[in-house]
């Protein structure tokens, strides 16, 4: 009768021990998982996918969806910038045919026979989206649209965008259709970001210039924060229905330089803002550990 009732004693000792342990378990994966997911799930996120990256060593610093395939609308025309910087003389020239102007949505007003710089075009195009800018740039280089689209295709696979494909310069999206992911939107910008000229580009906020036809034109960045924050390192903005709002930001603080890309977002303005702080945020949890 001892034996049992010690025995009974020893399991239930046991017992207690080992819903403890389980316990305090269970609490150390909760503040795992804790750890783990709370930069995933910043207040109010308005779109459907966004991610902030560190423009130092690329880190991802937020992500929402990061990988998911979707329309970029006009954040297609960084790339087509990108192309063009790469393949061309800045002070080169195009002259304008009624190709390159027969197109809808934003423009900067060409008209046949101009005569403009591709200097002059890039600004038109990433400022003011210019989708007559767009294929200006695509045709120039053979006379032939497919070949600036191979172009950019074969420029994406080595930028590491694997997840994107092109099918024009500009981002209308109807006849042909471009896919990306934020993530590889944010690898576009942070390459980008390593050319000098487009880096200034991306933070002008008004460009004047006389194109060779003695016209003046004038663009005006359409991406409001470069107009409205000290801190903002420009970026490009996008729209179509399909798509909706479209936008890309980079950031700076004293020591650090990030990008946030969000597609098909609502408040588009305030999340960027709000999430370039997290990011920062996140960065400086990084070098405190």
């Amino acid at each position: 009768m001892v034996v049992s009732v010690v025995s009974i004693v020893l399991y239930s000792v046991l017992l207690i021990d080992i819903s403890t342990n389980v316990s305090k378990s269970l609490i150390y994966q909760s503040k795992q998982s804790l750890d783990i997911n709370v930069s995933t799930l910043p207040i109010n996120d308005t779109s459907k996918s966004s991610i902030v990256l560190d423009l130092y060593n690329n880190n991802i610093l937020y992500e929402n969806n990061p990988h998911q395939k979707m329309l970029p609308a006009s954040l297609t025309k960084m790339l087509t910038a990108y192309v063009a910087v790469k393949y061309y003389d800045l002070d080169d020239y195009v002259v304008i045919n009624y190709d390159m102007i027969n197109v809808e949505g934003s423009r900067i007003y060409l008209e046949v026979d101009d005569i403009i710089s591709v200097r002059d075009l890039i600004y038109g195009l990433l400022l003011c989206s210019g989708n007559d800018a767009a294929l200006a740039l695509a045709y120039k280089y053979s006379g032939k649209l497919e070949d600036f689209i191979y172009l950019m295709n074969k420029e994406k696979e080595e930028l590491g965008m694997k997840n994107s494909y092109f099918e024009n310069p500009h981002g209308l999206d109807g006849k042909t259709n471009n896919y990306t992911t934020a993530y590889d939107l944010a690898i576009l910008y942070s390459a980008c970001f390593k050319v000098d000229f487009l880096k200034e580009v991306f933070q002008t906020k008004i460009y004047k210039t006389t194109i060779y036809s003695e016209k003046i034109l004038t663009f005006r960045n359409k991406h409001r924060l470069v107009h409205n924050l000290d801190n903002c390192l420009g970026g490009k903005t996008g729209y179509t229905k399909k798509a909706g709002r479209t936008l890309i930001t980079g950031f700076e603080d004293k020591f650090n330089q990030i990008v946030v890309v969000s597609l098909d977002a609502y408040n588009d303005w305030n999340l960027h803002k709000r999430l370039s702080e997290y990011g920062f945020n996140q960065i400086k949890r990084r070098d405190i550990r």
